[in-house]
């Protein structure tokens, strides 16, 4: 997955198998996880979105407060799904499919700066 996300950060549209080979991993065992490219790209183009938010006000400013944080946050999230659209609804289609077997495995980003969890 690590190399899936680097190639679409570096804007390319891998084949399972490309990324298998890149990764000097076995095809059978790449596609054991993402059956086709959709599934993956879908899951590498999230990963590759993650981080924390851009634009979160500055720490001690009168907007660094709850409200603030959280209108960055959503205003990332808005703007994540206008970009990645397409992979969105693929990833929502295959995941409403159950003859698909898609899964998304959960995960946790890193703790935003200032916010406990």
């Amino acid at each position: 997955m690590d190399t899936a996300v680097e190639l679409v950060k570096a804007g390319r549209r891998p084949s399972v198998a490309a990324v298998a080979d890149q990764a000097g991993v076995s095809r059978a065992t790449a596609y054991r996880y993402f059956p086709g490219q959709d599934l993956m790209l879908s899951e590498a183009t999230i990963r590759a979105a993650g981080g924390p938010p851009d634009g979160l006000p500055p720490a001690g400013s009168a907007a660094a407060g709850p409200e603030g944080v959280a209108a960055a946050i959503t205003r990332q999230a808005g703007q994540f799904s206008l970009d990645h659209e397409d992979r969105l609804r693929t990833a929502l289609r295959l995941s409403l499919d159950p003859q698909s077997g898609y899964q998304r495995p959960g995960r946790r980003g890193r703790p935003l700066p200032g916010i406990a969890r």
